[in-house]
């Protein structure tokens, strides 16, 4: 896939859906608190995922959402 279409289809992503960087983090924090409020997953989550893990999970779902690679490795 050529760099032009790569941003094309991410813009054709975004304009279909209204997600950016900032609603993907805003949902990975918002599911994460719900996560943790639960009874049952709450101590599981509470034990696996520190706070500092979700801007990185969140930049791992935007890649994934966009079709980007921006990570690699376990960075």
């Amino acid at each position: 896939m050529t760099t032009t279409s790569r941003n094309d289809l991410i813009e054709e992503i975004r304009r279909r859906t209204g997600l950016d960087e900032a609603r993907i983090a805003w949902m990975v924090h918002a599911f994460y608190r719900r996560v943790r409020a639960d009874e049952v997953l709450g101590p599981i989550f509470a034990a696996e995922i520190a706070d500092g893990d979700l801007s990185r999970i969140s930049a791992h779902e935007t890649t994934g959402v966009f079709c980007e690679r921006r990570m690699s490795g376990s960075s």
